[in-house]
């Protein structure tokens, strides 16, 4: 079952998101000005550079569990699919030139799930630049993230 978040300025009301699909992570700006306002508000986030070293752990389990062991599933469904599909005789003749839709539905899915794994896994790779990216704009603000910078509804 999913979580669905919504995020206000303590002051205002202003929402910053409304029914954000998904749970936040618990790297993030300690401090959100409201763009609406200007009031400072206090987070439950903590910028990576100042976690604990438990923390960064719980973190990195959480972003490879999270992240690359759905890329692997799916990349991995999505070989066992096609190499079922071209081998097993039944589904051979979906692979004749003049079979279009089978080609499409049938192939499309597993094709799908290959690309879904690949990007998961480069999503991961993202994860530190993006921590990096939330502190460099965290101290050039002088110690708070804007409302807008911050979420991107």
């Amino acid at each position: 079952m999913g979580t669905y978040t919504t995020t206000k300025c303590g002051n205002c009301g202003h929402a910053f998101e409304t029914l954000n699909y998904g749970r936040h992570s618990i790297v993030g700006p300690p401090k959100i000005k409201c763009a609406s306002c200007n009031t400072i508000n206090m987070t439950s986030f903590k910028l990576y550079r100042d976690m604990g070293m438990s923390n960064k752990i719980y973190f990195w389990i959480g972003q490879v569990f999270g992240t690359a062991i759905m890329g692997l599933v799916s990349f991995i469904i999505g070989v066992s699919w096609l190499y079922y599909m071209t081998t097993n005789g039944d589904y051979v003749k979906m692979w004749e030139i003049d079979n279009y839709i089978g080609l499409l539905i049938l192939g499309g899915i597993p094709i799908s799930l290959l690309f879904k794994g690949v990007f998961h896994i480069k999503d991961l790779s993202l994860v530190k630049k993006s921590c990096e990216a939330i502190e460099d704009l965290y101290d050039k603000n002088g110690g708070f993230i804007l409302s807008d910078q911050y979420f991107n509804d």
